[in-house]
């Protein structure tokens, strides 16, 4: 019987062998952690040990075997530590497949190697092939395989959860199957029929648009690196963001049988995230009721796991609250639970009574998705943070081990409250732009919907084309709703706007055009019904964000507001009953709900209409001016679609006075310091709203824009609404460069010079910023200057001049007495440099005091020297050889001696270099002395005596042997005398005189990274414990790169090696030993499990002293504080370490606590200071406390808005 592991995931699939041996060997099993260290040990079971290996796409493992070896071989020197400690089996466990072919299949080609790794290994080694676990799958009870129930075939999962044959159990199969068949009817059309389409239902229209996660170590994060999505890497280095930031298709994720957990997904109006939810429940429904339309659209994803859709309109779901907080005045035990509105959801469309018993029955049997649609349309900021609050509330009670609960949730950016309420159990998705690729396959639907034929369809195509390298339409198809009205007016009427208010105001013509023959009191009083759409779109808009409606409004107090509309025009106005039947059953973007209720048939038609009427309404002088109802909608993010359309349809003498608008807004509390007021500017450049307009008027939106500590903003993601940096075009671009020339020339603080480079970097062009930063009256000998020139990638084909001013700006600046480190900074510009004076200082950097990627295998531009040589000499190679050499059997490939190469005499350049490094690397046999030796000659040659060549020193075997010297780690050392003084520190690790006598003077380094790195490694925690206070001297005394190199080395050598462990828990818990917080967090890397949360504590306690030094060393104490933090930190701790956190790092072990609003002000007012993820935070938090200001209907009210002549 087939099983799908694959479904479960790495973890999961690991906690099903756990429950599989727990089941077969009882309680005597002992499961170990996932997710965390564990020796290599998944579960131990008596003398056996249970490892498992699993890949999330075994049919893309070419050669089983090998990667099994290989994987197995990782853990050798744990192996042998287990052996030691009198493990006498181990079980290596995998979701592959093997081959029963005699000798050549898998199957017999793996035991052959394991039993040559298990005689020289002491320790018979067995494998458990996929066939293994199927057999004990088989085998398993029902209650066993209920929590892994997805990987069952489809009749097996039907068969476990139809076992309560009861009359109860088929009758809520039958109101399951009438409310998906209702839904599935109701979702079905798509929901912006208006453009002359035939029918259109979801599956015709849908394309995938993407998401985006940078949230690192979310689950979503995790499922995309793990499927090998879209690394938009290339992107995000453009943009100055860090690496291993994943996208891919929103459908094709949600809809992923490995997909676990819950999302928030964030995308601006129109961009598909209704159309998204509809679709992924389609998808289910059609699963439920035998109907394969839906299957056939979904990216060839076949959902193994089969969950019943609940798709459910947030808004209709804050009108319910509002109904059962009135209702608990008199009834204190109504229930605002969520799970209370779905069954009354259930029961209303299904024709049948559904209680919340027959829900919990319901989530308890199957699979569930949970589609909450439009948090952000829950206008009521209360009621929505209620509405979020009620979310988390439910993913709590459903988060258990007896659920299999998936809730989703869109909303738009800048919804004020939901993240907070909604907590870290949702990671953040964010909806990107359409990219060209999709734009052409939406436009290859919308034709076939609108039944062209093949030469239309080309026609229309090639015009799209051909337009598309303009900003303005490149911008407006960058969401489905605006292709499908883009696409309409090219093919209907020619029409190509030139701006987004113009795209739907023709829109609006074109559909006026179509609609009045067909309704005689449209035709003949356009203008009248036009007039009426301005008016109820703002009592619509207006009534929702008080939370009185969602959106619509019935038909009684429809009659009202006709009635109040119809009191301004004359007599020859149509008369009140004739109007009201046209409205009734439909009057162009007005249409009638099923439940009776008149609304406009998409939200973002509303606000067109609203924007229209306050454009059309506002008054020459007074309070009621364009300006004023402007500086009132900027503090409104829910009037932020709004805002949008109505200064589409400023004229170009009013839109000049914008920038003073919103200066004057920002001279307000807390418009002050919040991104809102840049992220409006930002968004109408990119509107096109400046289109045509001069370049001194342009030039003052973008300046506004960017000024004061905007610019980084930008770039941080918490404008835009993908979460991207910042990037216009055309007209706007040019200012843009205009401005960061001009700001980068007087900026001094670092986090916003980087900005205006990236910026820079991202709207000019590579050669024309590289010519005006290297001109005679830019540059400057700084290292302020030169990072600013790696950030614009201004440092490839340098000429020697160039070349000596990069030395000279590294000389400038002496911190320790040590020149600045220009490695990182020539690498992130993508340098090609690779010869000459400037590489000698490259090869020192690489050799003492380089932050290697963790990574080794990631490798931006492998063409380029500088990464070359980054990539062969990373330490991680020396572990590699280090477990080659304790393999067992022949040597594989040509012998050390048959591939030595003549070492190198010096450095020259780049390619000798990596030349020689790869031949050392590529050595056949590690276990022989001549490999070792060959490595350490190329080493020393290109390098001298450098960490880079101790820390080699320090991975060789113990079996290796070296030639005989005299012990010494003093700078200058032999490779065979820092050799033996290893082997010395050995056999003196219990002696405290000999360490004592051994210690190196604080003015040596290299000695003393030496001593402390092998005092971490080798010493017994008697000699530890009594040196700790000399530990602390020496890494006070050393540099930050210094200090973070051994704590670097110590990680990389106990995560790559079987290390021994300290137990110093007494000594600690004691307090007779206290050592400093880097000390900890050097002992912390090699201690048991007792003795780490001391050591934790002694970090947690002074975070700032180990957040500051180095980003892998923040990383490491980040790891900690995720592991043992038992109350939220300080957030203050965080002031000075936006250099050390990338952003996303933060997320989501790290439990920060409660930010107030005074913080979340202080972190905003100096977002240079703070990590992004804490200033995003910030903004969030501010952004929430504007439900404090009256709705905008009272500030129209109070000022007379709308007030008759």
């Amino acid at each position: 019987m087939r099983y799908r592991y694959e479904d479960l995931g790495d973890r999961e699939f690991q906690q099903l062998i756990q429950a599989l041996l727990a089941h077969s060997l009882g309680s005597t099993l002992q499961a170990m952690p996932i997710g965390k260290a564990d020796g290599g040990r998944d579960a131990l079971h008596g003398t056996s040990v249970y490892q498992v290996k699993f890949t999330i796409a075994p049919h893309k493992v070419k050669d089983p075997v090998t990667w099994l070896i290989d994987a197995l071989d990782g853990e050798t020197e744990k192996i042998i530590a287990l052996v030691e400690r009198g493990a006498r089996t181990y079980y290596l466990i995998t979701n592959i497949e093997g081959t029963g072919n005699l000798d050549t299949g898998t199957i017999d080609r793996l035991s052959q190697a394991l039993a040559e790794r298990s005689k020289a290994w002491s320790i018979e080694i067995l494998p458990w092939w996929r066939e293994t676990i199927d057999a004990q799958v088989s085998a398993a009870p029902n209650h066993l395989l209920r929590p892994f129930i997805r990987i069952l075939p489809p009749d097996q999962i039907l068969a476990l959860t139809k076992l309560d044959g009861s009359p109860d159990a088929r009758r809520r199969d039958r109101i399951l199957l009438a409310y998906l068949r209702d839904r599935y009817a109701f979702d079905d059309p798509i929901r912006f029929g208006e453009v002359d389409l035939i029918g259109p239902t979801v599956d015709k229209l849908f394309v995938d648009v993407p998401v985006a996660s940078r949230e690192a170590g979310s689950a979503p994060y995790r499922l995309m690196e793990q499927l090998g999505a879209a690394d938009v890497e290339e992107v995000g280095r453009k943009a100055g963001r860090g690496p291993g930031q994943w996208q891919t298709g929103a459908s094709f994720l949600l809809l992923h049988p490995a997909w676990r957990g819950n999302a928030l997904i964030v995308g601006g109006p129109g961009q598909g995230k209704t159309t998204l939810l509809q679709f992924v429940c389609q998808v289910y429904r059609s699963l439920h009721l035998d109907d394969g339309r839906y299957l056939r659209s979904a990216k060839g994803i076949q959902p193994h796991v089969v969950r019943v859709p609940f798709r459910v309109e947030l808004r209709e779901y804050g009108e319910w609250l509002t109904k059962v907080a009135k209702r608990r005045k008199k009834d204190p035990a109504a229930s605002e639970a969520l799970e209370e509105y779905l069954a009354w959801h259930v029961g209303e469309h299904s024709g049948r009574r559904f209680t919340t018993d027959d829900l919990a029955e319901l989530l308890a049997e199957h699979p569930v998705l949970l589609a909450l649609d439009g948090l952000d349309e829950v206008a009521d900021l209360k009621t929505r943070e209620r509405v979020a609050e009620q979310i988390g509330r439910t993913a709590t009670r459903l988060a258990g081990p007896d659920f299999d609960v998936v809730i989703v949730v869109t909303t738009r950016p800048g919804a004020s409250g939901a993240p907070e309420q909604l907590g870290p159990r949702f990671p953040h998705l964010l909806m990107q732009r359409l990219t060209k690729r999709l734009q052409l396959a939406y436009l290859r639907h919308w034709a076939e919907q609108s039944e062209l034929d093949t030469a239309a369809t080309d026609a229309l195509r090639s015009q799209f084309i051909a337009n598309l390298h303009l900003p303005h339409v490149a911008e407006l198809a960058s969401s489905p709703m605006q292709m499908a009205i883009l696409l309409h007016l090219l093919q209907r009427r020619r029409i190509l706007p030139e701006q987004r208010t113009e795209l739907y105001a023709d829109y609006v013509k074109v559909f006026f055009d179509r609609e009045s023959p067909k309704e005689p009191i449209v035709d003949a009083h356009r203008k009248l019904v036009l007039a009426l759409h301005r008016f109820l779109a703002w009592h619509l808009q207006s009534a929702a964000e008080r939370g009185a409606s969602s959106g619509g409004i019935p038909l009684a107090d429809l009659r009202r507001l006709i009635g109040e509309f119809l009191t301004e025009y004359d007599e020859t106005s149509p008369d009140l009953a004739a109007l009201f039947t046209s409205v009734t059953s439909r009057v162009v973007c007005l249409v009638q709900r099923a439940s009776g209720v008149i609304e406009f048939e998409v939200q973002p038609l509303r606000e067109y209409f609203a924007a229209s009427y306050l454009a059309e309404r506002a008054q020459p002088r007074g309070r009621g001016t364009k300006d004023a109802r402007l500086s009132e909608l900027i503090k409104r993010p829910y009037w932020s679609n709004v805002l949008r359309f109505f200064v589409g349809m400023w004229s170009e003498a009013e839109l000049k006075g914008l920038p003073t608008i919103v200066r004057e807004v920002r001279a307000e509390t807390p418009f002050d310091v919040l991104p809102l007021t840049g992220a409006v500017l930002l968004q109408l450049l990119r509107d096109q709203v400046y289109q045509g307009l001069t370049t001194v008027a342009v030039r003052g939106a973008v300046e506004a824009a960017l000024e004061g500590p905007q610019c980084l903003l930008a770039t941080d993601g918490l404008i835009d609404d993908t979460g991207e940096p910042v990037r216009l075009s055309q007209g706007p671009a040019s200012q843009v460069v205009a401005y960061t020339r001009a700001r980068l020339l007087k900026e001094r603080v670092p986090a916003l010079r980087d900005a205006l480079a990236i910026l820079l970097r991202t709207h000019d062009t590579l050669d024309a910023a590289r010519q005006w930063w290297w001109s005679a009256e830019v540059r400057q000998p700084t290292m302020a200057w030169l990072r600013t020139a790696a950030h614009l990638g201004a440092l490839s084909q340098l000429t020697t001049a160039e070349a000596e001013h990069v030395i000279a700006c590294a000389e400038q600046e002496q911190g320790s007495g040590l020149r600045a480190v220009v490695l990182p900074l020539l690498i992130a510009a993508n340098s090609d440099i690779s010869s000459g004076p400037l590489i000698r200082l490259c090869l020192d950097d690489l050799a003492d005091r380089y932050q290697f990627d963790s990574a080794r295998s990631r490798n931006d531009q492998p063409e380029r020297p500088l990464s070359e040589l980054v990539r062969h000499a990373h330490p991680e190679h020396f572990y590699d050889h280090r477990r080659a050499g304790l393999r067992p059997g022949a040597a594989r490939g040509a012998t050390a001696r048959q591939q030595r190469h003549r070492p190198i005499a010096g450095p020259t350049n780049c390619a000798d270099i990596v030349a020689g490094l790869a031949a050392a690397n590529q050595n056949g046999d590690w276990r022989a002395e001549d490999s070792w030796r060959q490595l350490f000659q190329v080493l020393t040659a290109a390098f001298g005596d450098s960490w880079l060549l101790r820390e080699a020193i320090i991975a060789t075997p113990d079996s290796i042997s070296f030639l005989p010297s005299k012990p010494q780690i003093g700078a200058g050392a032999t490779v065979n005398g820092v050799a033996a003084w290893l082997r010395q520190a050995g056999h003196h690790n219990a002696d405290v005189g000999w360490w004592t006598r051994q210690r190196p003077p604080a003015t040596d380094p290299l000695a003393a990274r030496t001593w402390l790195c092998t005092l971490t490694l080798r010493a017994k925690a008697p000699v530890v414990a009594a040196c700790i206070p000399t530990a602390d001297e020496l890494l006070s005394a050393m540099s930050p790169d210094h200090t973070a190199s051994v704590l670097a080395t110590v990680h990389r050598f106990c995560s790559q090696t079987a290390p021994r462990r300290l137990d110093l828990y007494a000594q600690l818990h004691s307090r007779s030993v206290r050592p400093s917080p880097i000390a900890a967090l050097l002992l912390y890397e090699v201690a048991f499990d007792t003795t780490r949360p001391e050591l934790a504590r002694i970090v947690l306690d002074d975070l700032p002293a180990v957040l500051r030094l180095r980003e892998d060393v923040t990383r490491l104490a980040l790891e900690l504080m995720g592991e043992h933090q038992s109350r939220p930190p300080k957030q203050s701790v965080f002031a000075g370490t936006r250099p050390f956190i990338p952003p996303g790092t933060l997320y989501p072990s790290h439990r920060l606590g409660t930010v107030t609003g005074g913080f979340a002000r202080r972190v905003l007012a100096s977002p240079e200071q703070w990590p992004v993820d804490i200033v995003g935070g910030a903004a969030r938090i501010l952004a929430s406390a504007l439900s404090s200001q009256p709705p905008l209907a009272e500030i129209a009210a109070a000022d007379g808005w709308f007030d008759a002549d």
